[in-house]
């Protein structure tokens, strides 16, 4: 039972973090749609950061699993500050260069007033992927000592903040004379208290520990492409999923047309941060490995994280099967809190139903990828990406003619993407433990072969594999 206490002290704080900022998203958005020129600058502006950035929030898996003494820390926070650079030049290449018009004008048949103030939010936004990237590492690296809460009271002081100085600011003249830099301080002020929280916590907490800790094995200490190696198959995976609703949004919308497609693209656009709402959380499951299988401090058993899993998974099916299949509930979550039209939200009921089945996919995949990351195997998880793609706009060219349409087609088709993506990481997950298994199987042999009086060492180079391959 007390392994049990250990993890969900460890993974509540981040429940709370994951859903307050899916609130909180939803509260700002509706704090800056005075103007519809100003929420789809900055909608465009923020969409392009959200994505170019993406890949950077993956740096919390590099801290958590690869950053261990200061020296590692130090190349680590310069390896960011780099990567932060880079995504902020091409904020500028799209702000300041030919880019930008093809991407925005153009692609997405905006007028150049919309254009310019997208431009103009690209540019103001070029340095957040920077102080984001070097949040979400420090947040890494102090989850690896098992201070969720630290790392969210910062997420939702981010939040908050958020909210307050987007409401405040509409007070002032700014609402009149530039409302675009209403919510890009927004922006700017929650990821700083963010990054000071956590960079305060860390020196406190974390980084005077660091010192006591002893460098690794040359094999096994961090390097920038040990660290490539181990970031760019989950930063593909998080673009991947970062494009995913706009492929579905685009081809529900060319499936209909007209007024139908306006209307399927509202449902989408509403149903989805309620339907995201109870099984978001679980997607933390995947830190729960790196920070308990690690080295130096308790380590709690596979099986226990595996029934931990299955708890969590069906705690969210019985809240997701109360909010979207009672009758009433989920119609009152869309026209009370995003407060849309009563139209709407009939024609939302049925895609929210499809949404309380993503829990199962969702945890699985989750779980995996935890013991992926634990493993250091994490390029098995670009081959999952691909195969959502690909499952996803299939699914959205093969439904329309099975009768399946508008947003209820979307939410399928999002939902046929995860499982084929979850199906790639169980296949590749069985291949790597394979692997693990036959190297185990080999010291085995090399055992067996030995003197007995050498029967002793040998199980102590059994163990030690075993424990290199199975820890952090």
């Amino acid at each position: 039972m007390g392994d049990y206490w250990l993890l969900v002290k460890f993974l509540v704080p981040l429940a709370f973090t994951s859903i307050a900022i899916d609130v909180g998203e939803q509260a700002m958005n509706r704090g800056v749609a005075f103007s519809e020129n100003v929420t789809a600058s900055y909608g465009l502006a923020f969409t392009f950061t959200k994505f170019l950035s993406g890949p950077v929030h993956e740096l919390k898996n590099v801290g958590l699993v690869l950053v261990h003494t200061q020296a590692d820390g130090r190349t680590s926070v310069v390896s960011t500050i780099v990567m932060g650079c880079i995504t902020a030049g091409i904020h500028l290449l799209i702000a300041l260069t030919p880019l930008g018009p093809l991407l925005i004008e153009t692609a997405h048949q905006v007028d150049s007033t919309v254009g310019d103030g997208t431009r103009r939010g690209m540019w103001l936004l070029a340095g957040f992927p920077v102080l984001e990237g070097l949040a979400w590492l420090l947040a890494g690296v102090t989850l690896q000592h098992r201070h969720t809460v630290l790392v969210a009271v910062g997420s939702i002081a981010d939040v908050c903040l958020q909210v307050v100085v987007t409401l405040g600011l509409m007070e002032t003249s700014l609402q009149m004379s530039d409302p675009l830099l209403i919510p890009i301080c927004a922006q700017y002020a929650g990821v700083l208290v963010r990054f000071g929280i956590v960079l305060a916590g860390f020196l406190y907490k974390v980084y005077p520990r660091m010192k006591e800790l002893q460098p690794l094995e040359a094999k096994e200490s961090f390097t920038i492409l040990r660290a490539l190696k181990f970031w760019w198959p989950l930063a593909l995976v998080s673009a991947t999923q970062k494009v995913s609703r706009p492929v579905v949004n685009l081809m529900v919308s060319r499936d209909l047309g007209g007024q139908d497609a306006v209307d399927a693209v509202a449902v989408l656009t509403v149903t989805y941060p309620i339907g995201h709402l109870p099984y978001s959380w679980l997607n933390d499951l995947r830190l729960v490995g790196p920070a308990f299988r690690k080295k130096g401090s308790h380590i709690v058993p596979w099986s226990t994280l595996r029934k931990f899993v299955v708890l969590c998974a069906l705690l969210v099916l019985v809240v997701a099967s109360i909010l979207f299949f009672v009758p009433g509930i989920g119609f009152l979550l869309m026209t009370a809190w995003i407060e849309t039209t009563e139209k709407i939200a009939r024609m939302g009921e049925e895609p929210l139903r499809i949404f309380a089945f993503f829990a199962i996919s969702v945890s699985i995949r989750a779980h995996l990828t935890s013991r992926l990351m634990v493993y250091k195997r994490t390029w098995i998880l670009s081959l999952s990406c691909v195969l959502r793609v690909i499952a996803l706009v299939a699914s959205l060219i093969v439904l329309p003619k099975t009768g399946v349409r508008g947003g209820t087609m979307g939410v399928a088709a999002l939902l046929t993407g995860f499982w084929a993506e979850t199906a790639v990481v169980i296949i590749g997950f069985f291949f790597i433990w394979r692997n693990v298994k036959a190297k185990e199987d080999i010291q085995d042999t090399d055992e067996d072969d030995r003197p007995s009086g050498s029967a002793e060492s040998g199980r102590e180079g059994l163990l030690a594999l075993i424990e290199r391959e199975t820890t952090v």
